[in-house]
């Protein structure tokens, strides 16, 4: 798969992964790198709304499944529903981070990678349910649709609310996105949630110097 395939999916994995890194060996501290909207307003600490997002944790079995499972979603719906689009794909992670940046305002989760993998997950089951991926925990394809209810199980069996109220955040956010773009835009042959054409070209252009 070339660079210019999916852009975006490598530069969110290669911050991931710098971040799980760089946390393993003591250069960053999670107090450094979590939400928490009254540093972002006050002191300006706009980082912490991306690291936020694409910190999994440190090196751990547990944090490298997650960092997989997210790289998984995320290269299948650049590379498949977005191909060449970087512009439009862009505007979908944002709909899916500032969603749970919302959330995360009111409900106090610091660390929302759970919720946007959750967010990847469920949009590719809308998109095409037949759609197989692995989850790692249980390392047996099936549909992506699947996937979904097995996310929402294993919260349930772990009694983990905040996983699983961050899933279901992310899930509501992919669900509305997929309304807006997938329903609407055909419906009324209108083009909600997708970014101008010159925008695409662009980038496009930029992305192919690498």
């Amino acid at each position: 798969m070339k660079f210019s395939d999916s852009p975006f999916s490598f530069i969110c994995g290669i911050t991931s992964l710098a971040l799980m890194v760089l946390s393993y060996i003591g250069t960053l501290q999670h107090y450094d790198i979590y939400f928490n909207k009254d540093r972002i307003i006050e002191n300006h600490e706009f980082w912490r709304l991306f690291t936020s997002v694409f910190f999994f944790g440190s090196m751990g079995i547990y944090p490298v499944v997650s960092l997989t499972c997210f790289l998984q979603s995320i290269v299948t719906i650049e590379s498949n529903f977005f191909i060449y689009r970087p512009a439009d794909f862009l505007i979908f992670l944002l709909v899916g981070m500032i969603s749970l940046w919302a959330f995360s305002c009111f409900q106090p989760v610091f660390f929302l990678g759970s919720g946007l993998s959750a967010y990847m997950t469920y949009y590719s089951g809308k998109k095409a349910p037949d759609m197989v991926g692995i989850a790692f925990i249980i390392p047996i394809p099936m549909p992506f649709a699947y996937l979904n209810l097995l996310f929402l199980i294993m919260d349930f069996i772990t009694k983990n609310t905040q996983s699983l109220f961050t899933h279901l955040v992310g899930y509501a956010a992919a669900h509305m996105y997929f309304y807006f773009h997938d329903v609407l835009s055909v419906r009324y042959n209108t083009n909600f949630l997708n970014a101008p054409r010159f925008l695409n070209t662009a980038l496009n252009k930029f992305f192919n110097l690498f």
